[in-house]
């Protein structure tokens, strides 16, 4: 899996999220992102192994270089201490990257 595709489903998946309120008024967790990306073993399934480390390490190479494009910012999610879930949203940059790049607009998603 290459992260250019990881990062173009993360920012689809936001910019989806994120249709119809403003930029971060839905913010993502790593866990979702994760739910989004990584193959989810079928209970009848026990000889297949998913290397979920694999997908781990690539979704968070594709969120450091998001953010250090300044398509996805984090924040801590409201209410929620120190050492809590870190999340993410994605950026007017990003939405316009997605726009133009990916040919979906936030309102027909």
């Amino acid at each position: 899996m290459q992260e250019e595709t990881v990062s173009n489903i993360i920012m689809a998946r936001m910019m989806m999220n994120a249709s119809g309120s403003r930029q971060n008024e839905n913010p993502v967790s790593m866990s979702q992102i994760k739910m989004w990306l990584v193959p989810q073993k079928a209970e009848q399934d026990d000889h297949y192994d998913i290397n979920s480390s694999y997908f781990e390490l690539v979704i968070q190479q594709a969120i450091k270089d998001l953010v250090s494009r300044g398509y996805v910012e984090s924040t801590s999610h409201d209410g929620i201490e120190d050492g809590g879930a870190q999340m993410f949203y994605i950026t007017e940059a990003g939405m316009n990257y997605v726009k133009n790049n990916l040919g979906m607009d936030a309102e027909s998603s």
